[in-house]
This record gives structure tokens, C-alpha cells and sequence, in this order.
């Protein structure tokens, strides 16, 4: 069973100087100011920063309390810090690693993160907007020299060029690319034929076209939907991909190093999915309970905004296709649920049973 998800999010723009992304392992302060940079569980931050545990850094007092840097690799193989988060990101950077400790546990190592935000005068702090980490599997590293590192949908270029980028399940990839199935990018011939690429998400909410993969990206591309159709089947939706590789001379061709999804994982009583919607927006947990009859979600937001989480019948979207759509809805005023019929502002509603919204530090 899969759960189909109506998600509405407003974020906040960073204003002032100039928004940078960097991609690099994450280590407590602590750890990293000790003597040779070697850490309390013994990982070497010069040489090897993957063997560094989300458990050291959050559950030890001292990393917890110091504050967070990434890391940058050197022409030498070894590692140095490029940035040093400041009192908010560090807020951010502990959210993110305590809802990896619940996702994967404290044994989790190899931290690689995606961040976004400005860069201080001084020319070390940075000011996140966002910060989320990688899947964590074997082969998902940092870039090389180079090579870019991006967080988005995967699409097929059939589909997007369609009008109106709608595409033939009818996922509407402008707005909706969560609703694109795995089916339609690796069952229909000519989606599967076309080549594929990676969205991004403008300031206004809607997505464009950021990278197109080369001949060989697109081989890769197949594999790994091949991979999740096997592995979860081909309703599969929502799939998002880290992807890391060098950008042509157009500025748009991305030749691949690796390509990761965003991973799932299942139980005997019920399924459970932990991956990143969109940048800055996280479910942490996602289990449906066939034994309890229960549906049970957690997302988290990395800035300030509002949150509808539905559940609603296979490409139904937001009113269930006139239907109906369970609708649970986040803001400062607390949790709220709605049964949406039609696409309009929800009124009335009620107290979301065994439903919270939480705002936390300012989030």
C-alpha cells in the first residue's frame, strides 16, 4: 500500500548577499578541534569524515553544545573546514541529524549534507536556509573537485516536454512532479527511451528543468528506477534523487558520478518511507499499521511555513477527484482536519485526531 500525499508549502526567501549551496560531510565543532582532528568515536575528520556517527554528534553533551561545520576536500585527498554554521544553523543542523537518529538510528555514519544560505563578512559563517542530508548508502559520497551535487525529482523528458509538462499518468510535473510515477518513467517506451532530468524549485512554489543527463546518466537513470520498480513496485511516486557529476559547457548536461533515491523500507505489519520531498522539507516517518488500522506521518519543515498533509485515492490530487481528500493541515494555530471535495480555501474543519503541528525554533 502506498500512501499518495497532498503537500502545500509557502517557504521563505534568504534576501541580502548572495545565496551559495556547498555539499560536504557534517562534524560537530568538538570532535573536529580535537587533537589531528581525530573525533570521540575515532573517526579521522582529515581522512575519513564518512566514519563519523550521527550518535557522536548528537548524543555526546559536548558535540551537541559546540556547533556544526562542513567540510571541504582538498586537492590532497584530506579535508578542512569550509564553513562554520552559525546559532540557527546549528539549531537546524541538530534538528536534522536527531531525525536521522530516529529514521536510521545513532549508528548512522557517512553524513553528507546539502546546504544552502549566505556567507557572513568574515567569510567562513554561514547563514543556512536549508540544510538535508544524503541516503547514506554505500557509494553515496561527497563530489569530487569539480562536480555539482543536486537534490530534486527525477523526471523522463517525454513527459516534460509534453504541454504543460503534464505527464501521461497526469502528474502535473510544474507543480506536482511527487505525483510522477515510477511506471510511467520506466513501463512506457517512449518515456523510457527519451532520456531523463532533474527539477528544481523556483521562488514561486513551481518547478523548471535544471540538469538533462547524458547518454550514459540516462543508463543510470534506468537502473535505478528498474531497481525501485523491483524492489517497491511500479506505483512507486515521489522519487526524489541525489545526484553529484560534472555540468557541460551548456551548463545543463549533467554527466553522472552516482545517482541515489531517496530510500524506502518495509515490515511485516506495515511500510515504512523515510526521504526528502523537497529541499528543505522531510518526512521522518511514514507508516501505515495494517495490525492498529493506523496511519502514521511526521514531516518536518526546515523554515517557516504552512504544512496540509492528505491522503486521497491514486492520482486523485487535492479533492480526491471530487471524492474526497483526509486532509490534516499544520499552522501556528495548531493541527486542523478537512474532507476537501473541490480545489478551495478548507472551512470549518476540526481537531486532527491524534494530530499535532509543532513549531520548533521557529519553525
Amino acid at each position: 500500500m502506498r500512501l499518495p500525499l497532498v503537500l502545500f508549502l509557502c517557504l521563505c526567501a534568504v534576501h541580502g548577499a548572495a545565496a551559495l549551496s556547498h555539499s560536504g560531510f557534517i562534524v560537530d565543532l568538538f570532535c573536529w578541534d580535537k587533537a589531528g582532528h581525530v573525533a570521540i568515536d575515532g573517526a579521522d575528520l582529515d581522512t575519513n569524515p564518512e566514519a563519523h556517527s550521527v550518535h557522536c554528534m548528537v548524543d555526546i553533551a559536548d558535540c551537541r553544545a559546540n556547533g556544526f561545520g562542513l567540510l571541504e576536500k582538498k586537492s590532497d585527498g584530506s579535508y578542512d573546514l569550509k564553513y562554520k554554521l552559525d546559532s540557527a544553523g546549528n539549531t537546524k543542523a541538530l534538528e536534522m541529524l536527531d531525525a536521522l537518529k530516529a529514521a536510521e538510528g545513532g549508528g548512522r555514519k557517512n553524513v553528507l549534507v546539502h546546504a544552502e544560505g549566505t556567507v557572513g563578512s568574515d567569510g567562513e559563517t554561514l547563514s543556512i536556509s536549508s540544510i538535508m542530508a544524503g541516503t547514506g548508502e554505500e557509494g553515496h559520497e561527497e563530489p569530487e573537485a569539480g562536480e555539482v551535487m543536486h537534490m530534486g525529482f527525477l523526471v523522463d523528458n517525454f513527459c516534460w516536454d509534453k504541454p504543460g509538462h503534464v505527464a501521461i499518468d497526469g502528474a502535473d510535473l510544474d507543480t506536482a512532479p511527487e505525483d510522477h510515477s515510477v511506471h510511467c518513467m520506466a513501463d512506457i517506451q517512449d518515456c523510457r527511451d527519451n532520456g531523463f532530468s532533474l527539477l528544481e524549485k523556483k521562488s514561486d512554489g513551481t518547478f523548471m528543468q535544471k540538469y538533462v543527463f547524458d547518454a550514459a546518466g540516462n543508463t543510470k537513470a534506468l537502473a535505478l528506477l528498474d531497481d525501485l520498480k523491483a524492489k517497491e513496485g511500479a506505483d512507486r511516486k515521489n522519487v526524489v534523487v541525489t545526484a553529484m557529476g560534472s555540468v557541460g559547457s551548456d551548463g545543463k548536461t549533467l554527466s553522472l558520478s552516482s545517482l541515489t533515491a531517496a530510500k524506502t523500507s518495509s515490515g511485516a505489519g506495515a511500510e515504512t518511507g523515510v526521504g526528502v520531498l523537497t529541499k528543505g522539507l522531510t518526512i521522518t516517518r511514514a507508516e501505515v499499521d495494517r495490525d492498529d488500522d493506523e496511519i502514521r506521518v511526521t514531516i518536518k519543515s526546515e523554515t517557516n511555513s504552512w504544512i496540509a498533509f492528505g491522503v486521497t485515492t491514486s492520482g486523485g490530487g487535492m479533492s480526491g477527484g471530487g471524492n474526497g481528500a483526509d486532509i490534516i493541515v499544520c499552522t501556528t494555530e495548531g493541527a486542523k482536519r478537512y474532507w476537501v471535495t473541490k480545489r478551495a480555501k478548507p472551512t470549518g474543519g476540526g481537531a486532527g485526531s491524534n494530530a499535532r503541528g509543532t513549531m520548533m525554533a521557529g519553525m
